[in-house]
């Protein structure tokens, strides 16, 4: 049996349901909602593909360098890009902080405030888990 000697490329969500998974998880690695309000998603430099999918996808956003540092943010903070941010991901999140976050510093887009009743998911069979461990990248400190 043959084996390419190519690297395989990242499969992306393909639909709406898992790209609304796969932000929620990244979202709850390494972004957050700030006071602005507006969405925050770091990045190392090297995947810098990744910030310029999410403009793409989401159509609003920009995608800066970090000063002195090997890093890059993808920032929004267009009002009709949170909304669609806060549609796909609605009772998607899992982290504490990020839902307090969600609920209370966007305040304006009051029909997507985060419920109680999350949606329950296997993290095995669901993106969200693709998107949390992107932004992580590993297990260790």
């Amino acid at each position: 049996m043959r084996v390419s000697i190519h690297k395989p490329k990242t499969r992306k969500p393909d639909n709406t349901v898992d790209f609304g998974f796969f932000l929620a998880g990244l979202i709850d690695s390494d972004g957050h909602f700030s006071k602005i309000p507006q969405l925050v998603v770091c990045f190392h430099e090297k995947e810098i593909h990744t910030p310029y999918y999410l403009k793409k996808k989401l159509g609003y956003g920009i995608v800066s360098r970090v000063k002195n540092k090997k890093g890059i943010n993808f920032i929004m903070a267009h009002s009709l890009g949170l909304e669609k941010v806060c549609a796909l991901v609605h009772n998607k999140l899992r982290h504490k902080d990020k839902i307090i976050q969600y609920n209370t510093r966007l305040r304006s887009l009051k029909s997507f405030t985060f419920t109680e009743k999350q949606l329950v998911f296997s993290i095995k069979e669901n993106p969200w888990f693709s998107g949390f461990f992107y932004g992580f990248r590993s297990f260790s400190d």
